[in-house]
């Protein structure tokens, strides 16, 4: 009876042992890194980084997003807080103004008007901020608009991809509406993610600008020991891009700085590691398989040890089953 039991031992464990040295070597998974944060800041006016007009942020990452927006700051806060400036952390939506006529038949007023809006879906976050020192309605927008020092940020997230865009205008005006109108924009820059995101022009009327970056235009105006102003500076490349109407060194002040509507923006792709197979990796005659594993579910890389190891444990047990066969063949009183 001792002999039977063994053999059934035997053969159980046997058929439990063997499949796995063939398991471990499948068990490569995809390991994914997910894309950096994705990120955007323009500022209208920025005076020796103390005073700021129109200076707005929004970023988003892996686990959450958030955005600011002062359309009118010092020292880096709103001078009053909700009325000329704020912010907004996590899914949500915040807003304000020094003051908002609202719609009425004469049109719109808005005195530093700001908006910050922040979504997540689960497999997206972003992150949108909006703020200037002025923006006028005569009538309706199809009759004619003015934004003065205004800027728009705006991030995104996801595993694959993080964006960043931003825009920001000295002044944009439209008659006629957006679409068959007139529109003047004095002072322009932008940054994106997205291809040719980045450039800046000193003056556009609809779609025809005047001293661009794109076409190399530049200025250098210097008044020896007080000011060295800069103009229409664009550049991008993978991961980041910045562009600027106007940015300044003020000699008097030791160099402090002075910007005019200038933006930057910075962004990213995940990778992937491509799955694992054993069965395409190479194989030599001292080893039967060797395979690495990046997984994520184990943490444990398969080499061809862990298969090797399965399969001989198995092939053991079977062989002891079968010697113990053998045996109670030759002596049958032993059961």
């Amino acid at each position: 009876m001792k002999h039977r039991k063994l053999i059934s031992f035997a053969a159980g464990a046997s058929a439990l042992v063997l499949p796995i040295g063939v398991a471990g070597a499948q068990t490569a998974e995809t390991t994914t890194t997910p894309a950096p944060p994705g990120s955007s800041e323009a500022v209208a006016l920025n005076v020796l980084d103390i005073v700021e007009v129109g200076h707005t942020q929004a970023s988003a990452s892996q686990s959450s997003a958030e955005g600011s927006a002062n359309a009118l700051a010092l020292n880096g806060e709103p001078v009053i807080e909700g009325s000329t400036g704020g912010s907004q952390q996590g899914p949500g939506h915040n807003e304000g103004s020094l003051l908002d006529t609202g719609d009425t038949p004469a049109g719109r007023v808005m005195v530093t008007p700001w908006s910050v809006t922040v979504e997540d879906d689960g497999e997206t976050r972003s992150s949108e901020s909006d703020a200037a020192l002025l923006k006028l309605v005569l009538v309706n927008s199809g009759v004619a608009s003015v934004n003065v020092l205004h800027t728009h940020s705006e991030a995104s997230h996801t595993d694959e991809r993080s964006t960043g865009k931003t825009s920001s205008d000295g002044v944009r005006a439209n008659v006629g509406g957006e679409e068959d109108g007139v529109t003047v924009t004095v002072l322009h820059s932008e940054t994106s993610s997205e291809e040719e995101g980045s450039s800046s022009y000193l003056l556009g009327v609809n779609d025809t600008k005047v001293g661009t970056s794109d076409s190399g235009g530049t200025c250098v105006v210097s008044a020896p020991g007080v000011i060295t102003l800069a103009c229409l500076q664009a550049e991008g490349g993978e991961g980041s891009s910045s562009a600027a109407a106007a940015q300044a060194e003020v000699d008097a002040l030791g160099g402090a700085p002075l910007d005019i509507v200038a933006g930057t923006s910075e962004f990213g792709e995940g990778e992937t590691t491509p799955i694992v197979d054993p069965a395409e990796l190479p194989r030599s005659d001292d080893v039967d398989v060797v395979a690495t594993s990046a997984s994520t579910g184990s943490g444990l890389a398969v080499t061809g040890s862990d298969v090797a190891i399965g399969f001989g444990a198995g092939f053991a047990l079977v062989a002891l089953g079968m010697a113990l066969l053998q045996l109670r063949r030759l002596n049958p009183l032993a059961s």
